[in-house]
């Protein structure tokens, strides 16, 4: 039918009709630099969010194994003070003092 109206399929188009993209090996080649420096790009940001990630996790963990540690002490403490049968409601308990400091540090 495109014979009969126009004559002649244009360049570049299939007997179905349809356009065909010339490939031109040089844009290709530069589309997947650009593709690949982006991804490179991409995976740095990522790599560089989980170093900060694990720092701030190593810092957590850190931060509450001396916090579970510090309860240790007082629960040993507590528990001691009372079976020795010290503890009556008007007995104050004097704890231990507290070794752990928050530094906070980014």
């Amino acid at each position: 039918m495109r014979n009969e109206l126009f004559g002649s399929s244009p360049k570049g188009s299939s007997s179905n009709g349809m356009r065909q993209r010339s490939k031109n090996k040089d844009d290709s080649t530069e589309d997947y630099e650009v593709i690949l420096k982006h991804h490179e790009d991409m995976q740095g940001k990522i790599a560089e969010e989980m170093l900060s990630m694990a720092h701030t996790l190593k810092h957590n963990s850190l931060m509450a194994s001396r916090i579970i540690k510090e309860d240790n002490k007082v629960y040993k403490y507590v528990r001691e003070y009372a079976s020795r049968g010290e503890m009556t409601k008007s007995s104050k308990i004097k704890k231990p003092k507290s070794s752990v400091t928050v530094k906070v540090s980014r």
